[in-house]
C-alpha cells in the first residue's frame, strides 16, 4: 500500500502498460465531469492536468490520484494482495441511475489489510450494461 506519495503521469503509463483497467476520471467544475474509460489515453492533455480525482483499477490494484495544487499530485495505491484473504468483501454497487437503467454495476472489494488494524477498500471492475 501507498499513501500520498508523489505522482507522475509518466510513471503511471509505465506501469499501466499491458495492463487491462478501467479508469474514472472526476472533475466536478465542468459539466459531465465523471468519466468512465478503458485507457488513460483516453483522456485529453487538458484532462490530464485539470481533475479532481482519477481513480485507475482492475483486480489486482486500485491506484487514486489526487491534483493538489496546479503542479502538485499525490497517489495512493492499494493492491489485492494488502489485503488479509479471509476479511475480504465483495460488493456490486450501482454507480447511478444512468447506470443502474443498463444494470452496470461498480464491484468493490473490502477488507482488513494486511499488518495494520484498518479497512480499506478496491474498486476491482465493472459488471454488467451494455454490450
Amino acid at each position: 500500500m501507498d499513501i500520498l506519495k508523489e505522482f507522475s503521469f509518466d510513471e503511471l503509463e509505465l506501469f499501466l502498460k499491458d495492463k487491462k483497467y478501467d479508469l474514472v476520471y472526476i472533475n466536478y467544475d465542468v459539466e459531465d465531469g465523471i468519466k468512465a474509460c478503458k485507457s488513460i489515453y483516453d483522456l485529453s492533455e487538458k484532462e490530464k492536468k485539470d481533475f479532481y480525482r482519477m481513480i485507475v483499477f482492475n483486480d489486482d490494484f486500485m491506484v487514486t490520484i489526487y491534483k493538489i495544487s496546479d503542479d502538485e499530485y499525490r497517489y495512493n495505491k492499494v493492491e489485492k494482495a494488502d489485503f488479509e484473504e479471509e476479511n475480504i468483501r465483495i460488493k456490486r454497487v450501482y454507480l447511478s441511475d444512468k447506470y443502474s437503467k443498463i444494470g452496470k454495476k461498480l464491484i468493490i472489494r473490502s477488507g482488513k489489510l494486511k499488518n495494520l488494524d484498518e479497512t480499506s477498500f478496491q474498486f476491482v471492475g465493472f459488471e454488467g450494461g451494455e454490450k
